[in-house]
């Protein structure tokens, strides 16, 4: 079973890997790689390389050429005079490797230098199934690190890249941030668990620059600096506050280096706009004292338990850690109510047309780890060994059925409700029909 995890790795990179070649490089699909808010997260590369315009004038041209009426959407925000992107920077520096390695096959290959031609976008794609690999990779090690056994530690990966929307914005919509965020997490928490172990200057600098990358790709990813507790056990802690007690300077250091990377957004700001502080989301706002924990979490329209119910089949099985390993419960189960608590706290709790929660996608490796910790605690109840293999097999069913009725609109983007699911639930008669049974909703919403 030793390299049963490696293998499942493998299986998921090919299968990703041919996904992508058959659904989105075939004719013109390959056109809504780049989409949505995706578009802003990615302008600021060929603003800055190819255009040498940070006001993105020349949006207005490239949404003429390569998209629909259906697929039109305006990153840029009007603050004041000026016209500039609403989105935060890093997903663009994760981007920039291939949006490079995009740039000079365009160059190679005589298709148009315009940053969204299709060797442009087939660039973006490769990059969400790396993202996406590297987190697995990662969550790979977490797991030996934390004494997960490789039959449990390769289930999980394969039911965390087919049974979550990680599928999704992965390979159907790898342009948005999460994927990228996703990465990073699992690093961090990678990185974490080292320095939980040996406290060295050197890990501690990768967490600082791992926060501050984090925060400049979404900047509520800040919250994992709270996961440490989580990540580090008790003992890891304890190594951690003996470590900072003797050398406090190290909280100056770290704090730097997460204050460069605000200041390259607060930098990249100020040459949109003149103004080195912006609130981009108009209207939009984060309001603690009110969550939305029940739409967020089990409503029809985007409730992360409906649509992604492998998250709630990994808090279901962690709490018999409050049993074997109460701090590993406290702070791990403590943190995802941070989370959640958090991003349904938005206006728009919904998160507009997505899949699922999709802000949750850069949460799962958290999930993944409280699955793993507790699947290993539990590893000796037979019931357990046969149960939660089979249960796993039926979420990503779940998953896979609603992906494909998600992309073919049969699960509305933006308005479902009681009816219309259960209208289609699992409904596998109904997939490849020529007619929606949901198609109500496209023509009244």
């Amino acid at each position: 079973m030793r390299r049963f995890p490696d293998a499942c790795l493998a299986f998921i990179a090919l299968v990703y890997l041919l996904f992508v070649i058959n659904v989105k490089f075939g004719k013109d699909r390959w056109k809504d790689i780049i989409a949505y808010d995706g578009k802003g997260y990615y302008a600021y590369l060929p603003a800055l390389w190819i255009y040498h315009d940070l006001q993105f004038n020349f949006y207005p041209a490239i949404e003429a050429k390569y998209y629909t009426a259906a697929g039109y959407f305006d990153y840029r925000e009007k603050v004041g005079d000026v016209r500039l992107n609403k989105f935060s920077v890093g997903t663009a520096v994760m981007m920039a490797p291939f949006f490079l390695a995009g740039d000079l096959f365009a160059h190679a290959s005589g298709a148009a230098i315009d940053g969204w031609s299709f060797p442009y976008q087939a660039a973006i794609s490769i990059a969400g199934i790396f993202y996406a690999l590297l987190g697995l990779g990662l969550l790979r090690r977490i797991f030996t690190l934390s004494g997960v056994p490789d039959l449990p530690s390769g289930l999980i990966l394969l039911s965390l890249a087919f049974g979550t929307h990680l599928f999704y914005y992965a390979l159907n919509e790898p342009s948005m941030s999460h994927v990228y965020s996703f990465a990073a997490i699992a690093a961090w928490i990678y990185i974490g668990q080292q320095y939980a172990r040996s406290p060295d200057r050197s890990r501690m600098f990768q967490l600082a620059f791992l926060l501050g990358l984090l925060i400049v790709i979404r900047p509520v990813n800040g919250m994992v600096l709270f996961s440490l507790l989580f990540i580090a056990d008790r003992n890891g802690w304890l190594n951690i506050m003996s470590s900072l007690k003797s050398r406090p300077w190290r909280f100056v250091s770290f704090g730097s280096i997460v204050l460069g990377w605000m200041l390259f957004q607060v930098l990249l700001n100020y040459a949109q706009s003149g103004s080195l502080i912006l609130y981009t989301y108009g209207e939009q706002r984060l309001d603690l004292l009110h969550p939305h924990l029940f739409d967020f979490l089990l409503s029809y329209r985007k409730g992360l338990f409906i649509y992604t119910p492998w998250c709630l089949l990994a808090v279901l099985v962690s709490f018999v850690l409050f049993r074997d390993d109460p701090w590993r419960a406290i702070s791990g189960i403590g943190f995802l109510v941070l989370v959640i608590w958090v991003l349904s706290s938005w206006s728009l709790w919904w998160y507009g047309g997505s899949f699922s929660s999709r802000p949750m996608v850069d949460y799962l490796p958290f999930f993944a780890l409280l699955l793993g910790v507790a699947w290993s605690a539990l590893r000796k109840n037979r019931i357990v060994r046969i149960g939660l293999p089979a249960v796993l097999f039926l979420v990503v069913f779940v998953n896979q059925v609603q992906t494909y009725q998600y992309r073919y609109n049969i699960i509305h983007w933006d308005s479902m409700d009681r009816e219309h699911y259960f209208r289609v639930f699992l409904r596998v008669d109904q997939l490849g029909q020529k007619t929606n049974p949901n198609a109500d909703l496209l023509e009244n919403r």
